[in-house]
Order: C-alpha cells, then sequence, then structure tokens
C-alpha cells in the first residue's frame, strides 16, 4: 500500500464509529496518530466494572483454560505478569485482566470515561471502558514518516478493530456469566 493508498483508506473510514455487539457498546476512535483507538463498555453490574486492566484477580475457568495469545496481550505485559507471578506466590487461578482479556497489543485503557466530548455521543455515563490501541512495533502509523514502514508493519483497518473488539466482548461475556452466552442459553430450559 502507497501512500496516496493509505490516506484514501482513512478518509473513507472516518475517525469515529460507535457499534453495539451483544449487548456491549463499543467505539472506534482515530487518535492524531491516524490510528484506531477500540474500546468496549461494561456496567455497573458487570463484575469487572471499576478494576484497572493491570489488576490481578481470580478468572473463571474458561479463560484460564484458553489458549495463551501473546500476539494479543503484548509480550512485555505477558513477561512483567509472569516475573510478578513468581516474586508475589500469586494463585494460580489469579491473572493480570490485559491477559485474561486479549486483544491487539494488549489492553491499556481502563477509565469511566472516554477521550472524548461526551456530548457528541448516545452512550450512557455509567460506563467503565476497556480499551487498546494499533499503534504498536508491528503497526503501521500514518502521522510517523511513511518512509520508516518498513514491509513488515501494517496498517491495522477499521474492520480489523471491529473483530478485536467482538472478541473483547466475547470474553467479556465469558467473565460475566461464567460460559458463553449460547451455552447458557441453550442450557437453561434444562
Amino acid at each position: 500500500m502507497n501512500r496516496q493508498e493509505l490516506d484514501s483508506l482513512i478518509e473513507r473510514e472516518g475517525d469515529r464509529y460507535e457499534f453495539e455487539y451483544r449487548g456491549y457498546n463499543c467505539v472506534l476512535l482515530r487518535n492524531t496518530l491516524k490510528v484506531w483507538l477500540g474500546y468496549v463498555g461494561v456496567t455497573p453490574v458487570h463484575p469487572l466494572y471499576g478494576y484497572n486492566y493491570k489488576d490481578i484477580i481470580k478468572v473463571p475457568q474458561e479463560i484460564l483454560q484458553a489458549k495463551v495469545e501473546i500476539s494479543r496481550m503484548g509480550l512485555i505485559d505477558f513477561m512483567a505478569f509472569c516475573l510478578q507471578k513468581k516474586k508475589e506466590d500469586i494463585p494460580n487461578d489469579h491473572i493480570q485482566i490485559s491477559a485474561a482479556l486479549p486483544v491487539h497489543g494488549g489492553l491499556n485503557y481502563s477509565e469511566s470515561n472516554l477521550p472524548i466530548d461526551e456530548s457528541e455521543s448516545d452512550l450512557v455515563s455509567k460506563i467503565w471502558w476497556f480499551g487498546f490501541h494499533c499503534g504498536h512495533h508491528s503497526d503501521l502509523v500514518p502521522e510517523h514518516s511513511f518512509d520508516l514502514y518498513n514491509g513488515k508493519s501494517s496498517y491495522k483497518t477499521k474492520e480489523f478493530v471491529i473483530k478485536e473488539l467482538e472478541h473483547l466482548v466475547d470474553r467479556l461475556i465469558i467473565f460475566k456469566f461464567g460460559r458463553d452466552e449460547q451455552t447458557r442459553k441453550e442450557t437453561e430450559g434444562n
């Protein structure tokens, strides 16, 4: 992709997109470097409401038994947590929230508001947001010199971020219900 194609794609994608997935509010925002930031909001009834993404908590077995996705959670965060876990003798069923909710490059945001003018959004105010960005070492950052692009970096598109947010929601549902929502619905009648 050359510079002109990238600029055209960014213009077509826009700078903001909101959608709902499985009952969760999801927001994409573009920052000043022209990379996407992705956010999922949880309400006060969700067990992770108010937690920092670096907090260490007891997690459901489904999360513990899932494949470790280091590329999604961020290698540095993963290594730091492993060292902390060894040093502090943290129980095996406790992990860092960012490891339990793997997304591209790892979670790096957990706040009660988004970095936007709230008057521009219809979102309810009592939401706790978990978020990530697409400006990592393997990402093409459009506002950096295009000459730095080495052919190994890739621009993370709006569609890519939407898929990551859907994956994050799927994990948040496991925390809320202890198992996949579809499984819950299938077994409720039994």
